[in-house]
């Protein structure tokens, strides 16, 4: 595939991810680097997909939660690589 990249960014609730990742869109904006404004804050735990259940598992706490989040990063990573292989397929037919 393409040479992109993604930024992943995890904290605790508080902590200072979003301020952190509008200031990296920030300095990327600037850069050679081309960002894909859509994809900024758009990935967030728990995906979408399983943002409905959440409140179940964080009830239970400990390690039913923690594999909750595992679960979901995981589904997140997926979404990540789809979006990234479209990305790329899509500024490679753009040079041919």
């Amino acid at each position: 595939p393409g040479a992109g990249f993604v930024i992943a960014v995890e904290g605790l609730d508080g902590s200072g991810k979003s301020t952190l990742v509008r200031r990296v869109a920030e300095g990327l904006k600037s850069s050679t680097h081309k960002l894909v404004p859509e994809y900024v804050h758009a990935c967030a735990t728990p995906s979408a997909s399983l943002a409905a259940v959440r409140p179940a598992f964080d009830r239970r706490g400990g390690p039913v939660a923690r594999a909750f989040y595992m679960c979901s990063n995981y589904v997140l990573q997926h979404e990540i690589r789809k979006a990234c292989k479209a990305l790329w397929e899509e500024e490679r037919k753009e040079k041919t």
